[in-house]
């Protein structure tokens, strides 16, 4: 019996942890949807939460976005897990073309501190999707030929190839709430010159 309790009071232990590591914003009731189906255009005004590392930025003609490289999200932290051990600023990029991630578009306000909202971020979002973004890549972009080239890389994300050129369809996620993990394993990340560095200690 007291080894049972033992079990039960350290769970219980672990869950409030748990809970109060997972910042209050990001909590909340949303679709478990993948973010190459919502590419299709067919879920405007769904509630989603993703995350990832961004990867850059991009403006629309009625917003400011960043690029974000899709990880999964932790169940109980709502970090994104699955990145490299000792995640820092100027990681090695293979390892992102190596997963060749989906990417999605985290568009609004709150990103327009680049201090903040740099390339390498890692960050998680909660938001509703609003219409795709189609734009046009360099084939290797979509071939996931970009080591060398420094280009972004579309291989994991819908993509039509026609005629040798690439159109991407990357899904808009409107901005409810986003949060920047400071904590390692992702204080900082890939330097981009699309956007500001971190500021040194």
């Amino acid at each position: 019996m007291r080894g049972s309790m033992r079990i039960l009071t350290g769970l219980g232990v672990a869950l409030l942890l748990s809970a109060c590591a997972t910042p209050a914003r990001l909590r909340g009731e949303y679709v478990d949807l993948d973010p190459v189906n919502a590419s299709t255009g067919k879920f405007s005004g769904t509630p989603v939460r993703w995350g990832g590392i961004i990867t850059g930025a991009r403006a629309t003609d009625t917003d400011t976005c960043v690029e974000v490289a899709v990880f999964p999200l932790d169940r109980w932290t709502l970090r994104p897990r699955g990145l490299p051990d000792g995640y820092y600023h100027a990681t090695d990029l293979k390892y992102l073309y190596r997963r060749s991630p989906s990417r999605f578009l985290a568009c609004g306000n709150e990103i327009r501190d680049r201090s903040e909202f740099y390339s390498g971020g890692v960050v998680t979002v909660t938001g509703h999707l609003e219409t795709p973004l189609s734009i046009e890549a360099a084939l290797a972009s979509c071939e996931g030929d970009v080591r060398r080239q420094n280009l972004p890389d579309y291989a994991g994300t819908v993509h039509l190839i026609s005629d040798g050129i690439c159109a991407v369809s990357l899904p808009v996620l409107k901005i409810s709430q986003i949060h920047v993990w400071k904590e390692p394993p992702s204080s900082y990340g890939i330097p981009d010159s699309r956007l500001q560095a971190p500021p040194q200690s």
